[in-house]
């Protein structure tokens, strides 16, 4: 379980007992990670909300700095439902005229943000994905190697070693994130399965999605568009899926134009 939000906007982990709310204007986002992934890499995407949000994320179990042992879709969406309640208590967003709560999922982090109990039954959570892997036909041929015992542990290891995930123990946080990335992998297929059986979500959403996206193709996002019962896409012409550290003023944009006026008070 995730013991500390980080938050971004002051570049340091705190427990809820820290936080002393100063400005009660600002409207709190919640940044859920895909995978590989932790709560501290988000690029550039802070900066362009910290004038607007109190920016926050989270390590997921098995992920940075969380030494939890790793957890299928419904496992991370009971984690994200926690992470919701401690929000709402350390910034007091509970009650009418309390401030807007965005939750943003990005990647596998979409999947997450659709499966917690949190954001479907409160509307007044704004809804935020950006380039969600959620669907079946998310699953590209590299990841169906992931799925295989050897080869994906394989794949794993080389996937946390190339990326900026490690801890300050070096190989035994890419061993762990490596394990993470295939335990992740494997479940994936029968978790948005799973997922799908759960919806259409009959609440605003907004997704956030690259035209030239070969992770989660524009054809993963149309089909996954009719689960979500017509939600409102923004499409960026030249965004890959990695449009959260390309693109980082469009998503700041919609989060603070869009995501916070969707909100049902």
């Amino acid at each position: 379980m995730s013991r500390y939000f980080f938050d971004l906007t002051r570049k340091c982990w705190l427990s809820s007992q820290d936080y002393v709310v100063s400005d009660s204007c600002r409207s709190v986002i919640l940044l859920v990670h895909g995978q590989p992934g932790n709560g501290e890499l988000w690029g550039d995407l802070p900066s362009h909300l910290a004038d607007s949000f109190d920016v926050l994320s989270y390590d997921r179990p098995g992920w940075g700095s969380n030494l939890d042992e790793p957890l299928d879709l419904a496992g991370n969406s009971r984690i994200l439902d926690e992470e919701i309640k401690k929000v709402r208590s350390a910034f007091s967003l509970t009650g009418s005229g309390s401030r807007p709560l965005v939750v943003l999922g990005y990647s596998y982090g979409g999947a997450i943000v659709l499966g917690s109990k949190e954001v479907v039954d409160d509307e007044s959570i704004s809804v935020l994905l950006v380039a969600p892997a959620a669907e079946v036909s998310s699953i590209g041929e590299m990841d169906r190697l992931f799925e295989t015992k050897f080869v994906g542990q394989l794949l794993s290891l080389i996937s946390a070693t190339l990326s900026k995930i490690a801890t300050r123990d070096k190989v035994l946080g890419v061993l762990r994130h490596a394990h993470s990335l295939w335990y992740e992998s494997v479940t994936m297929r029968s978790d948005f399965e799973a997922l799908s059986k759960t919806l259409p979500l009959q609440r605003p959403v907004i997704v956030v999605a690259g035209l030239r996206d070969r992770i989660v193709p524009p054809t993963s996002i149309s089909k996954l568009a009719f689960w979500l019962n017509n939600p409102d896409i923004e499409w960026v012409t030249h965004g890959s899926h990695l449009v959260v550290w390309r693109s980082p003023n469009v998503i700041a944009e919609i989060a603070r134009s869009r995501a916070v006026k969707s909100r049902k008070v």
